[in-house]
């Protein structure tokens, strides 16, 4: 079958093959035919910018392109290409394609989910990228496993289809956040209130906004979407899964091994009322992610008649975990980690002080340094003037003595 080529002023550019397709664009494995290099090419048919919303949408997504640029975020290669019908954004290639199709490979070939610690691997890239994204004021509205990208830097993309046999989550990999297409440049303390996104990635806010306003926190619930979608999996058709999660209620199964770290994290995130979710500090801040897996505290949910285990992040944690006979044992845990925590933030200080008693130190015997060599050319100055003036003295002696002579 003969591949369709794009002829423009950027170069020709040749489509391989198509890596998805959706309503409104589409996106394919593209090869430079000059530079032999791969993009991902995403297609954008000019017919569908024909609503004011869509357009705005597209220069959105255009403007972002031109002003972001970080490692944990998908970049724009080249300027883009444009056709008679379509717009072609040029973008970087992800060899491990989205983390939807990685994970499908992966459960496929080990027949089970990912494991916290390449979990928390992942966590870390996108939290990286997303918090950046919002720092630079643009909310992205549509955080989903089917937007995130992996790639894995060792291997170099090829026309070939990739063998995903030859991918392992031990090797170097990097996460990148694409598809911008509804994303929306958000200054803090603004609110937006377009019902945008997927509908079982997306924060109750957004479904029933109402004309209320929703802000950057939108994101983050999604982040916990994800999070319980790498850790548990769920039908993403199923609509009463849905319908709970969007009241954030979740299901961990029977016999699962779980540790109360990402549990935390999940619930602090899916709470339904923004007001409470979970913040940037608290995020990053969380034992799940600033602490060893190693040490996590798991657990087994066993429930007395085999159904699956519920969180409702409208009850206090502690509540929960009593259902589990978890309380005491979850409270401890957590005090342990605060102490842990202020220990080294105190150790921390104390290092941070000892280095500024250094400089000060430093900076105090540099400026009595510098007071003696200012003393010494001051005396120096002084005892040259008084030996100018002794000269002077003699000089006018001699001058006399001599006027007398002559006299």
């Amino acid at each position: 079958m003969m591949k369709e080529i794009i002829k423009s002023n950027k170069g020709e550019f040749k489509l391989l093959y198509p890596i998805y397709k959706g309503k409104n664009s589409s996106v394919y494995k593209v090869l430079d035919e000059k530079s032999k290099k791969i993009y991902a090419g995403k297609r954008i048919e000019r017919k569908n910018l024909n609503e004011k919303r869509k357009t705005n949408y597209f220069y959105c997504e255009y403007i972002l392109y031109h002003t972001i640029s970080f490692e944990n975020i998908i970049h724009l290669e080249k300027e883009m290409v444009t056709t008679k019908n379509n717009y072609y954004f040029l973008l970087e290639y992800c060899n491990g394609k989205s983390l939807a199709h990685f994970m499908k490979e992966y459960e496929k070939r080990n027949k089970e989910k990912l494991n916290e610690f390449y979990i928390k691997k992942i966590l870390h890239q996108i939290i990286n990228g997303l918090s950046y994204l919002h720092s630079s004021y643009f909310i992205h509205r549509d955080i989903k496993l089917q937007n995130i990208f992996i790639n894995f830097d060792d291997f170099q993309a090829t026309e070939k289809e990739e063998d995903y046999s030859q991918f392992n989550l031990d090797q170097k990999f990097t996460i990148k956040i694409g598809d911008f297409g509804f994303a929306k440049f958000l200054p803090k303390g603004d609110l937006t209130n377009s019902k945008v996104g997927t509908y079982f990635t997306a924060a109750p806010e957004v479904i029933n906004s109402n004309g209320k306003g929703y802000n950057e926190k939108a994101d983050l619930w999604s982040l916990g979407a994800i999070t319980y979608d790498l850790i548990i999996g769920y039908d993403h058709n199923n609509e009463e899964i849905i319908n709970k999660l969007e009241k954030g209620i979740f299901y961990i199964p029977n016999h699962k091994k779980i540790s109360l770290e990402i549990l935390s994290f999940i619930y602090g995130l899916l709470q339904p009322n923004p007001v409470n979710r979970f913040d940037w500090a608290k995020i990053k801040s969380h034992p799940f992610i600033i602490y060893d897996e190693k040490n996590f505290k798991y657990i087994n949910i066993e429930t007395n008649n085999n159904e699956d285990f519920e969180i409702d992040c409208n009850i206090n944690l502690n509540l929960i975990m009593e259902k589990i006979n978890l309380h005491k044992d979850y409270h401890i845990w957590e005090v342990e980690k605060i102490n842990e925590k202020l220990i080294k933030d105190n150790e921390s200080l104390k290092q941070n002080l000892n280095e500024k008693l250094k400089i000060i130190n430093k900076f105090e015997s540099a400026l009595s340094k510098f007071n003696k060599e200012i003393n010494f050319i001051k005396e120096e100055k002084k005892k040259t003037l008084i030996d100018s003036f002794e000269i002077l003295e003699i000089d006018e002696n001699e001058e006399k003595e001599k006027d007398d002579d002559e006299d």
